[in-house]
């Protein structure tokens, strides 16, 4: 078929993306849809790997850091029999999430479109207002291009995360692999004799460490981490069986903990107390953290198998004098052996350029999921609450802030601790008083219901008691890093102040 050739299709709501952010984002979106409305989904993958997104990409062994309750779409329960602080695998979330996404497609009309890439789109006047018409090419040369004339669009591209290719040296005599690589899992590189350098220090890094060690536990490690990630103890935030009744610290205190406490003039004395109260650190110097989870357990494991730590960032290996070294952007130059394996793990969030795109079109029509207009950290609790306040037109009502995580990260990892933290207590204020509570206390998302009735309730009802000086304070951080960084910062539906 002529690939020139344009199939147009219509319908009352389109959903691009089918990972977390676009299946959560369709399940809320289908208290508001009849089983009348058609609905189109597409994502840019073939159809048996279109459902779970970035989930059919990452490498085998990995697994979440939260109890897998926790990552689910809507309230929906998990059908493992399993403890409930399971960290579920790579297939066991892609096993959840088709088993959603076809409960979604018994409810409603669904029309799958995948292999198709997203191009762009165009809000178009009509006599009942406006409609978006979106773009898309196929991925398959021989299928048409697509154009979706819809009433609604949510485009849930998320973190948008692809795997990573190997770091290219000017040398061929060191091994350059990602996590996807056969020599990774099949124990080649567990069971060599070659210096390993894991190059990142962030939870990709910390699976494929504790991944070699379950392999070989006296394998040495080497680590090149930058400024250094710190991780969140997990048995602090999710404390195990009974234990959660009275020990532990929910997601939701400790934002608001953050929160409160940021202040320009003592940024590192506030780092410094969160990570000896909150903190898993296999690095004693580490700078920042992106709120990834570990347990004491595991840091240990990881502690005790480095070898040598470097703050720094690799730029190349090189050869000179018939020896081998590490070219360090600002350390000197230090020899390593050939046939040494390194491992890039770093990068998979915040890693691409692009450009600021707002949470809502400018006629409303498109609703976007995205790492660049985020209203909070996490996808899974975005693309939930996002759509209800859509469809209900709640935006105009409350002051939803939007804020470029992705630039701020760039421009200062310590601060958007502080960014972050901010906001989510500022949009959940907002979330809890523009939505039923039913809609609010349903999205299984919620960090905070890994703890009993009692102490969600008491965390909630001291935000709500006190949301008049807390939304005054995280307004004002949000202004202050926004400000200081030059990062987009606004509010979602309303022009520009």
């Amino acid at each position: 078929m002529n690939n020139k050739t344009i199939q147009i299709e219509n319908c009352e709501l389109c959903v691009i993306g089918m990972g977390i952010a676009g299946i959560n984002a369709l399940n809320s979106s289908s208290s508001y849809l009849s089983k009348k409305d058609k609905v189109i989904v597409i994502d840019r993958r073939e159809s048996t790997k279109a459902i779970g997104g970035m989930w059919n990409a990452a490498y085998p062994f990995v697994r979440l850091h939260q109890p897998h309750s926790l990552f689910t779409i809507g309230n929906k329960k998990w059908g493992l029999d399993k403890d409930p602080g399971h960290l579920a695998n790579r297939e066991e979330v892609i096993g959840h999430f088709n088993h959603c996404y076809t409960e979604l497609k018994e409810r409603l009309s669904i029309i799958e479109m995948f292999a198709y890439e997203y191009q762009s789109y165009e809000e178009v006047k009509t006599a009942d207002g406006y409609s978006v018409h979106i773009s898309f090419q196929s991925i398959n040369e021989d299928l048409p291009l697509l154009m979706v004339k819809a009433k609604r669009c949510i485009k849930a591209f998320g973190f948008n995360i692809l795997p990573n290719d190997p770091m290219k040296f000017s040398s061929n005599k060191v091994k350059s692999i990602t996590p996807e690589s056969p020599s990774l899992l099949n124990c080649e590189v567990a069971n060599d004799d070659k210096p390993i350098y894991i190059v990142g220090g962030g939870k990709s890094s910390m699976d494929v460490a504790n991944f070699i060690l379950a392999q070989n536990p006296n394998r040495k490690l080497n680590f090149i981490i930058g400024r250094g990630t710190y991780f969140l103890n997990r048995d602090i935030l999710f404390p195990s069986g009974a234990k959660k009744n009275w020990t532990g610290t929910s997601i939701n205190k400790f934002l608001l903990t953050i929160a409160l406490l940021y202040d320009e003039k003592n940024i590192e004395s506030v780092i410094d107390h969160i990570k000896n109260t909150y903190g898993c650190l296999p690095f004693k110097d580490a700078k920042h953290t992106v709120f990834g989870l570990l347990s004491p357990h595991e840091t240990n494991s990881v502690k005790k198998s480095i070898d040598t730590e470097v703050y720094d960032y690799i730029d190349d290996v090189v050869e000179k004098d018939e020896n081998l070294y590490i070219r360090y952007k600002n350390d000197p130059d230090k020899q390593v052996v050939a046939g040494s394996w390194f491992i890039l793990c770093t990068g998979y969030l915040y890693s691409k350029k692009e450009d600021f795109e707002p949470v809502l079109s400018p006629h409303e029509k498109v609703l976007s999921i995205n790492n660049t207009a985020s209203t909070v950290a996490f996808t899974s609790l975005g693309s939930y609450f996002l759509p209800h306040l859509w469809f209900r037109n709640k935006f105009k009502d409350v002051p939803i802030n939007q804020f470029n995580h992705a630039s701020l990260i760039k421009k200062d990892k310590e601060a958007y601790l502080f960014g972050v933290s901010a906001q989510a207590i500022h949009n959940l204020i907002y979330f809890v008083e523009a939505l039923p509570f039913g809609v609010v206390y349903k999205c299984g998302a919620n960090f905070d219901k890994w703890f009993p009735l009692h102490r969600q309730f008491l965390v909630l009802l001291n935000i709500l008691i006190n949301k008049k000086r807390y939304l005054k304070h995280t307004s004002e951080v949000l202004d202050r890093l926004s400000s200081k960084y030059n990062v987009e910062s606004k509010v979602v539906g309303q022009p520009d102040q």
